[in-house]
C-alpha cells in the first residue's frame, strides 16, 4: 500500500506500536524524538511486545482486506505466545476467568454458548 494511502488516523496507530517496539535504549533517543516522542525508552516487555505485534498483525490485515492471517499456520508464533501466557499465569500475574468446565464430549454444546455468548470468561474442557 503506497504512504499516501495511510490515513492520520492509520499513521497514529501504527507508529505509536512501531515506536514503542524499536524504542528501547537510549542511543535510539534521535529516532523517538523525530517521532515526536521525548519520554523514556520503553522498558523491553515480551508479553506487551507480543500485544503490539499481534495488534499490528491485525490492523495490517484488515488494511489489506485479509481474512486469514499468517499467525493461524505458524505453530512457533503460536507456541510462542501460548508460552508467555502460561508463564503469565504461572506466576499468578494472569488470572483467566474459567466460566464453564465440561467434558470433552460437551464440545459441541459448549461451543454454541461460546457463539451465542451465554458466558464470560474461558471454557475448560477436559479430556477423560
Amino acid at each position: 500500500m503506497p504512504p499516501d494511502r495511510y490515513t492520520e488516523v492509520d499513521l497514529a496507530f501504527i507508529v505509536s506500536r512501531v515506536l514503542e517496539l524499536t524504542y528501547t535504549a537510549f542511543d535510539l533517543k534521535p529516532w523517538a524524538e523525530a517521532l515526536g516522542y521525548t519520554d523514556e525508552p520503553f522498558p523491553f516487555d515480551p508479553m506487551r511486545r507480543t500485544q503490539l505485534r499481534a495488534e499490528l498483525d491485525a490492523y495490517f490485515a484488515r488494511l489489506y482486506g485479509l481474512t486469514l492471517f499468517h499467525e493461524l499456520m505458524s505453530i512457533e508464533r503460536a507456541s510462542i505466545g501460548l508460552t508467555l501466557l502460561a508463564g503469565e499465569i504461572e506466576a499468578g500475574r494472569l488470572k483467566p476467568e474459567i466460566a464453564v468446565e465440561a467434558g470433552w464430549a460437551e464440545i459441541g454444546t459448549i461451543a454454541q454458548r461460546l457463539i451465542d455468548r451465554d458466558f464470560t470468561g474461558k471454557a475448560v474442557l477436559h479430556i477423560n
